[in-house]
This record gives structure tokens, sequence and C-alpha cells, in this order.
């Protein structure tokens, strides 16, 4: 089936796209892929779309240092065809404003294939002190799982987060 693009598709993926890779990776649960595979193939094809995402509006809004993680069942890469899509964007310590103009290039073309969206934005020291005082934090966390940026950040998150006296 072929589907028509729209003029301006900066991901390169219209809805009606996405739709059908969802419904055919969910077509079977038993074939050609267990349901365990196709969530995970599924959770791989919505990575390509998310950093494509993250790399044009890197593009058009430069901000040093920061880093795209998956978090929660996300980060875990078990995506389900409905599930919600949690997205941290780790930094060193840029101002939250700053960071307004990226996540909105970030996420509008992503809400606009129909995929629900979070993200939040967070310096290593943040996400240690909610963790430490909010489980479903520290449970998100737990998850993450880097997709782009700046991996560094990623390595020194994860140096303290799971470091044996951490959160």
């Amino acid at each position: 089936m072929n589907v028509e693009k729209t003029p301006y598709n900066p991901l390169g993926i219209t809805k009606e796209e996405l739709l059908q890779i969802r419904h055919r990776i969910f077509r079977s649960l038993t074939h050609p892929f267990t349901p365990e595979e196709s969530l995970r193939q599924y959770s791989n094809t919505i990575d390509n779309i998310i950093r494509k995402a993250f790399q044009l509006a890197q593009t058009q809004i430069v901000v040093p240092s920061i880093c795209l993680m998956a978090v929660g069942g996300y980060g875990r890469a078990e995506l389900a065809p409905y599930s919600d899509i949690d997205l941290l964007l780790l930094h060193s310590s840029i101002r939250h404003e700053e960071l307004s103009p990226l996540i909105e290039r970030l996420l509008y073309p992503l809400w606009n294939l129909g995929l629900e969206v979070s993200c939040s934005s967070r310096s290593i020291s943040e996400c240690l002190q909610l963790a430490r005082s909010d489980l479903k934090v520290k449970t998100s966390l737990i998850d993450g799982r880097y997709l782009d940026g700046a991996y560094e950040l990623f390595r020194n998150f994860n140096d303290l987060f799971f470091k044996k006296d951490s959160p």
C-alpha cells in the first residue's frame, strides 16, 4: 500500500505509515515474533524515530551537553503498541528556559505522529535528589536507557545512581 507523504515531513514517516508498522509488528504475537520480541521490535522502531526527532531538534536549537534517555517501561525496551513514551533530557546544569525550545522541537513532530510522549528535563543532581524522595521516579530511572546525545552524561549519571550508597 502506497501512502502519500505530507509535503513537510521532517521525520520521514507519516502517522499512517507508523500505524501500518505497528499493525504489522503486532498483527500476530506468535508469528513471526514472540510477544517479547514484538515489544522490543516496536521499541526499536520508536527509538529510531525519536533519535531522528532529537537530532533534527539539535540542528535547530543548540544545547551543549545534553543526553536523551528512555525511562520507565520504554526504558526497558518493552513498548506496547499504544503505551506512553517517557523521555528524560539529562543535562549538566542548563536552565529550563533554555531547554524549552529544544523540547518543543523534539516533541511536536512525535505528537503529530500520534505518539503519546512526555519529556522531563533534569540535571544529574536533580535526578538523584528526586530518586531519593520519590519511589516512582527512582523506579523509572532504574530502567533508564541511553538514546542519543552526550553519552558521558549518561555514564556519569549511571555511575552515581547505581553506586552502592546512592538513592
